[in-house]
């Protein structure tokens, strides 16, 4: 599995291009979750003056940690070890 790899069956007539890599997915899915949990981000008094920057560089952040995660489940589901189960 690659960053790549399409995330559904690809079908002939519809180029690759258009299609959600595994990656792409993956990420989406993370962000989803994580977006729905309150992680306490409180937009400091300093920042206030311009609350949408603030917020615009949180989305930022987090949709990196996002993306990172959907990263590491690539890298788990390649490792031969996720896929032992014990006996």
């Amino acid at each position: 599995m690659t960053n790549h790899d399409p995330a559904y069956p690809t079908i002939p007539d519809i180029p690759a291009s258009t299609h959600l890599s595994i990656r792409e997915y993956f990420a989406a899915m993370a962000m989803q979750g994580f977006m729905t949990q309150d992680k306490g981000q409180i937009c400091l008094n300093d920042r206030l003056g311009n609350v949408y920057v603030w917020r615009a560089e949180m989305v930022a952040m987090n949709a990196a940690y996002c993306v990172s995660m959907a990263d590491a489940l690539i890298a788990a589901l390649n490792a031969k070890e996720s896929f032992d189960v014990p006996t």
